[in-house]
């Protein structure tokens, strides 16, 4: 079988931003209510995050949900992204691709600013041919 192209999906994928959501949604947790030490996030990682909080702290109150992912998104932007990590393999998986002459394209539902740095942070730029953010279609890095 032969292809020219590959399409990926950045999270979850090639890395897990976990670690980032985690300490991200922490700090939303810890700046809006009193009850979050305990919570385990990670199991509800994986929709939206307001739908994460939503599920994880049982809440239904519209106004408390805009706060914990406003709060969470900027933690997540400053310094949340930088927790994460790339899955063993991938960056010899994806420059092994580009040998072949395959395009790698990334396909992503994060913010833009976390897409780029992460991008950056771990030297995937010169192994795509490009990107493509599902939640902001004309975004290409």
């Amino acid at each position: 079988m032969s292809f020219k192209n590959i399409i990926l999906n950045l999270d979850g994928t090639l890395i897990d931003s976990a670690p980032g959501i985690e300490f991200a949604a922490e700090k939303a947790i810890a700046n809006i209510i009193s009850y979050g030490s305990n919570i385990n996030i990670r199991k509800f990682i994986g929709p939206p995050i307001r739908e994460v909080f939503k599920n994880a702290l049982y809440l239904n109150d519209e106004e408390i949900l805009d706060k914990l992912t406003k709060v969470f998104r900027r933690a997540y932007d400053e310094s949340g992204w930088q927790k994460t990590n790339i899955y063993p393999g991938v960056q010899e998986t994806l420059s092994c691709l580009k040998q072949l002459n395959v395009s790698n394209f990334i396909v992503t539902q994060q913010a833009k600013t976390a897409d780029r740095e992460n991008i950056k942070a771990l030297s995937f730029a010169t192994l795509f041919s490009g990107s493509r953010n599902a939640r902001f279609p004309n975004f290409i890095i």
